[in-house]
């Protein structure tokens, strides 16, 4: 590229590590990094894939046109501030970092009246794609970002929306990732007690054979509609896992939200309405339930 961006990565972590030599080896030409924790082996892979080491932010922002901040999330309102008195309209910074919607908003209202164009960033793909790992962007920074990185192999999606809008999408995915990691582990665990490890992992091989999409209905509306019989199953559920001396806490709290949902669905003043939401998809039953289910604390 003619008029290729220098690159400045804030952080050096995992993901900076495998970022910045991973552009190095791809052929862009300007990569450097700053962190203040810099340890013997991370200077040694930086200065080994030639990789730039630049002490200070001020000499970062010095250097750099497109900044990315891949530290941890509880680290980017300090680095926004940080950066605010160092970025310029010369600069693009995009926060990386794992992290609410709510902060990345605060970052973009914080560096926005430096000039710098700002964007918010996340990854949603596993560190094991290394420099390909999915990525979406959103914000006035994202579009630098794509056509500067992805002409060198990084998978850079724009969505649409402000700062924030990516960042909801990874924190909301992560409800259902993180849960469903942590149903399995409840699940597999009872099942190695019982010995029946192989059939259980072949019946989800079964029941997930197509798109996750093509559930939605059946998870959602249909645990609407069978809520009274689904309650008393995982209820059952969770008493297979206490005989094995195995703590249900997953399935406790499903037990919960279960609870809530027989409530309504034995009530015989809802059940045309749940009846209609049957045809109507998921999101009616989203809609319709969100209202009537306990309140956030």
């Amino acid at each position: 590229m003619s008029d290729t961006l220098r690159v400045g990565f804030i952080g050096f972590g995992e993901i900076g590590r495998i970022l910045a030599p991973g552009l190095k080896a791809a052929g862009h030409p300007s990569v450097v990094v700053h962190d203040p924790f810099l340890g013997a082996e991370q200077r040694y892979l930086a200065e080994a894939n030639g990789v730039g080491i630049c002490g200070t932010l001020d000499e970062l922002c010095g250097w750099a046109d497109l900044i990315l901040g891949v530290t941890p999330g509880s680290q980017s309102l300090r680095i926004a501030t940080a950066l605010e008195p160092l970025l310029n309209a010369r600069h693009t910074y995009l926060d990386v970092a794992s992290t609410t919607p709510a902060i990345k908003s605060q970052v973009f209202d914080r560096l926005s009246p430096t000039g710098a164009c700002i964007g918010d960033a996340v990854i949603v793909g596993a560190v094991s794609q290394g420099l390909a790992l999915s990525i979406l962007a959103c914000g006035p920074g994202a579009p630098a970002m794509i056509d500067e990185l992805t002409p060198f192999g990084m998978s850079i999606r724009e969505v649409p929306g402000p700062c924030g809008t990516a960042a909801s999408i990874k924190i909301i995915r992560s409800v259902a990732m993180k849960g469903f990691a942590m149903l399995v582990f409840e699940a597999l665990s009872a099942a190695r007690r019982y010995g029946v490890e192989k059939d259980v992992l072949s019946s989800l091989d079964e029941t997930f054979a197509r798109p996750f999409h093509s559930y939605v209905d059946r998870l959602v509306s249909g645990s609407l509609k069978h809520a009274v019989r689904r309650h008393e199953e995982v209820e059952m559920s969770a008493e297979t896992l206490r005989d094995v001396s195995l703590a249900p806490l997953m399935t406790e709290a499903t037990i919960a939200r279960f609870a809530e949902l027989a409530v309504l669905a034995s009530d015989p003043a809802n059940r045309p309405t749940i009846e209609r939401l049957q045809q109507e998809g998921w999101q009616a039953s989203v809609d319709w339930l969100q209202p009537r289910l306990r309140p956030a604390i």
